[in-house]
């Protein structure tokens, strides 16, 4: 039988269509291949297996290409190893003697049109596969397929460079608008898969860059996979990051760029950088897979506040630099903003350099008060004669957190040329 180097039960209907020139082929319909030990069954609308004569006539038949139509296969039944809870896929494994060589034995496999279904790992369902393979001492592939949890079509072209080496590049077109481009090269080992490479983007929003996270994400899920006789997974992926524009809402981020790191229990962002409106923010932040968590730490250098940031209101901090350090943590289990704010918390410090306060003439009250020992005190000398107007602060340093969603000053302190603000919780009774 032709699939007996691969050691496969398969099932097709009885009329099948055989042809001999230009070389013997054979048409096969409705074919049904369940692999119980391994986990999956596959069933193909139709599959055109092609052999050669030479093969024939030493009554030793082998595959030379397939051309499979309409395949769906579902990962559904996979066997657990109670032990370890861990899955057993011996065809994943680079050592497997029987899948890889087969592989490159063919001149030439095609997919059309494929539909793949994960039980575990929904992320990972994919329609409209097309794939084109072609075997030799190195594989090649190219192909598309469409992420249908996110919305995203995939275009790919791979090549083996040596042995479980591969060169990649992908384009992946998220919710039909935004481009991303991945190049760089795969290496799938006995135990791990390692993964080096660079991203690029002109234009993608905070959303989809959350998708993106979610898929890399989910190739280190694959850790629970165990290779027949293999030892502990430590996968790891690493990506440099390069997008012009980031865009959240009417916020656009320019220049952002960072290294992913992706181990099998969290993804760390190093060396992150963005602009917005000609000021720097920086950071670093790791995110947890198992608990959901994330924290980091976010730095801004000379943030222009402007005027419009805090809308139309009687008094309003503009026209100044400010220099600040944000530590914080919260639960990242969906895209969700209203619910990040709410379990969001933040510990920080922020300095400024001289700074426009609006809607207050701060000499006047200045008058009548040689120093204002708080904000209280402030708020009773501010009447209505004193509106208006405007005042320049020196410099202000600003101690502060955010719990639950709620901002709360730790300590102010406030230099103006006429008076001192300073507001400082440690010292309330």
């Amino acid at each position: 039988m032709l699939f007996r180097s691969l050691k496969l039960d398969i099932k097709f209907d009885k009329d099948v269509e055989l042809r001999f020139f230009p070389y013997p082929a054979i048409e096969i319909n409705n074919v049904l291949y369940i692999d119980r030990k391994e986990g999956f069954k596959s069933s193909f609308k139709k599959v055109n297996v092609s052999t050669n004569w030479r093969s024939i006539i030493n009554l030793r038949p082998e595959i030379t290409s397939l051309d499979i139509f309409s395949p769906v296969i579902e990962f559904n039944k996979i066997k657990t190893v109670k032990k370890d809870k861990q899955l057993n896929l011996t065809a994943l494994d680079p050592k497997n003697n029987n899948f890889k060589p087969f592989l490159k034995k063919l001149n030439f496999l095609r997919i059309r049109n494929g539909l793949i279904y994960f039980e575990r790992q929904k992320n990972f369902d994919v329609k409209n596969l097309n794939l084109t393979m072609k075997g030799s001492n190195l594989l090649s592939s190219k192909g598309s397929f469409e992420l249908i949890k996110f919305n995203s079509k995939v275009l790919f072209d791979l090549k083996e460079s040596s042995n479980n080496s591969y060169d990649f590049i992908i384009q992946q077109l998220i919710n039909k608008a935004n481009k991303v481009d991945y190049k760089g090269k795969a290496n799938i080992l006995p135990n791990n898969i390692i993964i080096d490479g660079i991203v690029n983007s002109e234009l993608i929003n905070l959303e989809e860059l959350y998708i993106i996270f979610k898929q890399i994400s989910s190739i280190n899920q694959f850790k629970k996979l165990k290779y027949v006789d293999a030892g502990q997974n430590k996968n790891l992926i690493k990506f440099k990051f390069d997008i012009k524009k980031l865009v959240f809402e009417k916020i656009n981020l320019n220049l952002t760029r960072f290294n992913l790191t992706s181990t099998n229990n969290q993804i760390r962002l190093n060396n992150f950088e963005t602009f917005y409106e000609n000021s720097k923010f920086s950071g670093n932040t790791i995110y947890f897979l198992n608990t959901k968590k994330i924290e980091g730490t976010l730095i801004t250098k000379d943030f222009l506040i402007k005027e419009k940031y805090f809308g139309k209101s009687q008094i309003d901090l503009f026209g100044g630099s400010t220099n600040c350090k944000l530590n914080f943590n919260s639960n990242l289990d969906s895209f969700n903003y209203e619910n990040f704010v709410k379990k969001v918390n933040i510990q920080g410090e922020c300095n400024t350099g001289e700074m426009f306060l609006s809607g207050i003439d701060l000499k006047k009250i200045s008058d009548d008060v040689d120093k204002v020992s708080d904000i209280t005190t402030l708020v009773n000398l501010i009447n209505r004669k004193n509106l208006g107007q405007s005042s320049k602060f020196k410099k202000i340093n600003l101690n502060f957190n955010v719990k639950r969603g709620f901002f709360n000053i730790e300590s102010l302190k406030a230099f103006h040329p006429n008076l001192i603000i300073n507001s400082d919780r440690s010292e309330e009774h």
